[in-house]
């Protein structure tokens, strides 16, 4: 089974103060316990970018259920790309999954959605969403609502555990 899963920071005090952890070891734990919870050895988990905050973090990988590839993400050093191919089965750029679905670690331009694009899973906005608008008549106004053809898979936004493509399409 595929699942899907974006932004562990892992070594990243900032984001673990942010989470609500009182320690990095604190965030490390209840990600790999929530990963593990849902996801078989056998399962391909693509995370989408900002793996950890350095090298040093990578062993952490060892814990996690499933075969990971990673999508790279603005914090993941190219550097460090032969250290991180020890613990993972791949690692990619920009990544056509099936179809018109893109995997990437920030969001693809919306002027690509639609006609290269019908949907795109990504990373990078932590607790955000992208909007579109839709007119409203009752209030006469422009309202925001997610766009439909982007998922955000942070774990910030999807719990801590790796989502299957039919989770993320049902809670779209």
């Amino acid at each position: 089974m595929d699942r899907f899963i974006a932004d562990l920071h892992l070594g990243d005090k900032k984001h673990s103060k942010k989470r609500g952890f009182n320690s990095i070891e604190k965030m490390h734990d209840h990600i790999i316990e929530e990963w593990n919870l849902v996801t078989s050895k056998n399962d391909k988990v693509f995370l989408l970018g900002d793996v950890a905050i350095s090298a040093k973090y990578y062993p952490l990988l060892e814990e996690l259920n499933g075969k990971i590839y990673v999508i790279l993400g603005n914090h993941d050093k190219f550097k460090d790309v032969p250290k991180l191919l020890k613990y993972v089965e791949g690692i990619s750029g920009l990544y056509k999954y099936v179809d018109n679905i893109y995997l990437s670690h920030c969001p693809i331009n919306e002027c690509q959605i639609g006609s290269k694009v019908s949907l795109n899973i990504h990373g990078h906005m932590h607790k955000n969403y992208i909007k579109t608008y839709i007119w409203d008549y009752a209030i006469r106004d422009e309202v925001p609502v997610k766009h439909p053809n982007f998922i955000n898979v942070c774990v910030d936004r999807i719990g801590y555990n790796p989502q299957t493509l039919n989770q993320l399409m049902a809670n779209r």
